[in-house]
């Protein structure tokens, strides 16, 4: 962990070099939806995400029935994409929760 002794403007600087540091041992969560799937070999659903607006939180809401809606009907492509889905709002979960426990330490 980084303390720090300076301003609150410090502090704040320093809270976010700690938050990129937070998730140890896994990958630090991405906010960025063509980075995600690149990531879990899934970037041929980048254009139906897309045409049809779905940006990174929303993607991190989508369900079966919502990938069924967008034309994504392999069960093999919807199980990846929902197992894509459940690890990342993991990861952000715990980012989260890592971020406000620091921010309460300072």
């Amino acid at each position: 962990a980084v303390v720090s002794t300076q301003s609150t403007g410090g502090q704040q600087q320093q809270l976010q070099e700690t938050k990129e540091q937070l998730v140890v041992g896994r990958e630090a969560p991405s906010n960025d939806l063509p980075t995600l799937l690149t990531k879990h070999g899934l970037s041929q659903y980048l254009a139906v995400l897309q045409a049809h607006e779905v940006d990174f939180q929303t993607f991190l809401t989508l369900n079966d029935d919502d990938l069924r809606e967008l034309g994504v009907s392999s069960f093999g492509a919807k199980k990846k994409l929902v197992t894509a889905i459940q690890e990342e709002a993991r990861l952000h979960q715990v980012e989260l929760h890592n971020i406000f426990n620091a921010s309460n330490r300072w």
